[in-house]
């Protein structure tokens, strides 16, 4: 419109021969990155984007399979690089040495946001009986269940994680359970393939064809690692962690959704 009212003649030109073929000239300039199927800007398609762009649409197969082969191999020394980096890390923390072996088994975003929350422990009262541990800071008081493992407060309630009350009613040799048994999303041990049939029960009727879709997929997916294992076993396992990521996020999502309360309106 901005464009008609100062030229119509370019308004119509670019209206003819622009505004039609602007697919193609999008095709022409994507015609070598591969999509893998997920053309949204999300969070998981972003984490597999620089493997997109090591990949051509015109490679054959004997190439693609070894450059998924090599790009697993690089990310995962860099991930192995990663994380022993963030082990040295654990010393420059005034934490207990009972508690730097328990942080180990978490992700490094685990480990930072627990020793954090550890660090502002300020403990004005304590009462502990067989059920409960109390704690009193300030105006709040929290109580931590030493059956479940779980605790009242904000963080416990956001990230599932061990919250400063947690570990210092651990500390204090009142717990004789694990303090990550709530929390094991967040360990490195975590694999999100033994909690995709678990997942998959919990999702609604109305996503029963993307169940079905999705199941078909990881049967073909493990036909094709039986038939050539020793040259497809790499690349369709890194096909497969996408595959498993994207429907994870998805799950999660439709099960936020269909969990959350419904709000009444006032009259």
């Amino acid at each position: 419109r901005i464009i008609d009212l100062i030229d119509r003649a370019a308004g119509a030109y670019i209206r003819s021969y622009w505004l039609r073929s602007r697919s193609y000239w999008a095709a022409s300039h994507n015609r070598f990155t591969l999509s893998m199927g997920n053309n949204t800007n999300n969070r998981v398609e972003n984490s597999h984007r620089q493997l997109k762009r090591y990949l051509r649409k015109n490679d054959p197969i004997e190439m693609t399979v070894w450059k998924i082969w090599r790009w697993i191999d690089y990310d995962t020394q860099r991930k192995h690089m990663q994380g022993t980096f963030m082990l040295s890390k654990y010393y420059r923390y005034d934490i207990p040495e009972s508690l730097k072996v328990i942080l180990r088994r978490l992700t490094p975003f685990a480990e930072r946001k627990v020793v954090k929350d550890y660090e502002r422990h300020r403990l004005d009262d304590f009462f502990a009986n067989v059920t409960t541990a109390k704690f009193k800071e300030g105006y709040h008081r929290f109580f931590v269940g030493l059956h479940l493992v779980t605790c009242t407060c904000w963080f416990y309630c956001a990230y599932r994680l061990p919250c400063r009350h947690i570990v210092s009613t651990f500390l204090s040799s009142l717990l004789h359970s694990d303090i990550l048994c709530n929390s094991e999303r967040w360990t490195r041990s975590y694999n999100v393939f033994h909690e995709l049939p678990r997942v998959v029960r919990q999702v609604p009727e109305a996503s029963v064809e993307f169940r079905n879709k999705y199941q078909r997929l990881r049967a073909r997916i493990a036909h094709l690692n039986k038939i050539d294992p020793t040259r497809a076993i790499q690349a369709i396992d890194g096909s497969q962690r996408i595959v498993d990521s994207l429907f994870h996020e998805a799950t999660n999502n439709v099960v936020r959704l269909s969990h959350a309360p419904t709000q009444r309106r006032s009259r």
